[in-house]
């Protein structure tokens, strides 16, 4: 098991619930909390899928 792989992946959550949190009441003041979880949801598992992919491609793209 990559425990690198896993640290970023917490560190990434971390990072993008901060980061969604500060400008989607700057961007998004008016959305509702179901909005709100929801594109947090969304975007969390879009860009742990893109994360995990690039992880897996590079590290068998150097094998």
């Amino acid at each position: 098991m990559d425990y690198r792989r896993i640290f970023l992946n917490v560190g990434f959550w971390i990072v993008f619930s901060f980061t969604f949190d500060a400008l989607s009441g700057f961007v998004f003041p008016d959305l509702s909390l179901d909005a709100t979880l929801f594109l947090w949801f969304s975007g969390l598992l879009t860009g742990t899928l893109i994360f995990n992919v690039l992880w897996y491609w590079f590290s068998l793209r150097n094998r």
